[in-house]
């Protein structure tokens, strides 16, 4: 193993990124405002979109999984500049109470951003680990605004389920936009 790779931040901008461009569908393609309209589209997707095909039955979080993957592997301006288009895409959108999902989006990059150079990011486990936490962490913490602000008695076993299902959901889709990433970490050549 390369032991400077291991201390230095990975650069992922290779001859393969050039010659495909910014078109592939995952985060940080390299190109900052490519990124950026990624986030947008994601955030339609999870906002808008998703729900209205699925009639709101299938709980689904895509934004929180694409920024991890976005904190993990871009640079803190970048990820930075994610953080703050997606959570206010998510804000807008929502009947949350102002600052919520910036919030724990802040939470998330600030955790991310202290332990991401510790972690072996070519392993399954700590992306495992990361996605669960994240998804659960946001659950939680909307979870507890709807004991607080609203109705306690919503929090039903119905409730609970579909957060399990969001998380799991979660973590499944974390894992795809991860795979990439995992075999670049080891050095081999991805299949993008």
């Amino acid at each position: 193993m390369n032991l400077e790779f291991a201390l230095e931040q990975p650069n992922f901008t290779g001859a393969d990124d050039q010659r495909r461009g910014w078109w592939p569908m995952r985060p940080h393609t390299g190109v900052f405002w490519a990124d950026m309209l990624w986030v947008v589209v994601v955030a339609a997707l999870d906002t808008h979109i998703i729900p209205s095909l699925t009639s709101g039955s299938l709980p689904f979080m895509l934004m929180t999984p694409w920024l991890v993957v976005t904190f993990v592997v871009a640079p803190m301006h970048t990820a930075f500049f994610a953080l703050l288009l997606g959570g206010l895409a998510i804000e807008t959108s929502s009947g949350a109470p102002r600052g919520m999902y910036l919030t724990a989006y802040w939470v998330i990059f600030a955790t991310l951003a202290l332990c991401r150079k510790t972690l072996s990011w070519r392993h399954a486990v700590p992306w495992l680990v990361t996605f669960f936490f994240s998804s659960f962490f946001i659950s939680n913490f909307e979870n507890a605004l709807i004991f607080i602000r609203k109705n306690p008695e919503q929090l039903d076993f119905f409730h609970f389920a579909k957060q399990v299902v969001r998380v799991t959901l979660s973590v499944v889709v974390g894992m795809a936009l991860a795979q990439p990433w995992m075999a670049r970490f080891k050095g081999e050549s991805p299949s993008l």
